[in-house]
């Protein structure tokens, strides 16, 4: 859908199915050997933030998901 919704003039027709579908996750990791762990921070909130998620799905992207776990951090 990311590859069609950019494209002026071309109309979604549908999504393909599930078990058709090739989904690319991204994975942010925050380490504490970072260089710069206070703009880290703020890129993630960023991303994961309501402003960033309307931009995102408006590509055909789904939004940020935050693993709060406690084990992930």
């Amino acid at each position: 859908m990311s590859e069609i919704l950019p494209i002026e003039g071309a109309e979604l027709a549908g999504l393909l199915p599930d078990e058709l579908q090739r989904v690319a996750t991204v994975v942010v990791v925050m380490t504490e050997h970072m260089e710069n762990p206070e703009a880290a921070r703020k890129l993630v909130e960023f991303l994961s933030s309501d402003a960033a998620a309307t931009v995102v799905q408006s590509t055909g992207l789904m939004p940020v998901a935050l693993d709060e776990s406690p084990g992930a951090r």
